[in-house]
């Protein structure tokens, strides 16, 4: 769990890296309704290189995210010259929000399309599995009061 983090807290941005295929790094920041400054950063879903340029989904204050899509695909490792296993990860990730925006398109990415969405669900918080790639999130969806 994030310290300090309360069930008042929200996911208020989304940075990650942009073009990149299986989806790298993901992060999310959170912050609650009280104090819009008081910024939690959330754990980095993937690896993140310091030189890494990214992208930002920043949410107003009145808007929560409502719908997730993942595009999922199956991909060989190969370490060195060698193909090692076959595993299953996340190629990309769009956030839908209350006031109808999205995060950036995964249409034309290859893979299978899985879509998370609760009527009268918001989503809290971000946990997750990750080495090198991104192959295991848990999304947690707040009733909305």
């Amino acid at each position: 769990m994030i310290r300090k983090f309360t069930l008042s807290h929200y996911v208020r941005e989304v940075i990650f890296l942009p073009d990149w295929y299986p989806l790298h790094w993901f992060r999310c920041l959170y912050s609650s309704q009280d104090n819009l400054e008081d910024i939690i950063e959330g754990d980095i879903h993937g690896i993140r290189e310091i030189n890494d340029t990214f992208q930002r989904f920043f949410l107003d204050k009145d808007e929560k995210i409502d719908k997730i899509q993942i595009k999922v695909d199956t991909n060989q490792l190969i370490e060195g010259d060698i193909p090692t296993i076959r595993i299953r990860l996340i190629m990309g990730i769009r956030f839908f929000t209350t006031k109808g925006r999205k995060s950036r398109t995964i249409d034309d990415i290859k893979g299978q399309m899985y879509i998370e969405q609760f009527d009268g669900y918001t989503l809290g918080y971000v946990t997750g599995n990750s080495g090198r790639y991104i192959n295991q999130l848990q999304f947690y969806w707040y009733k909305t009061l």
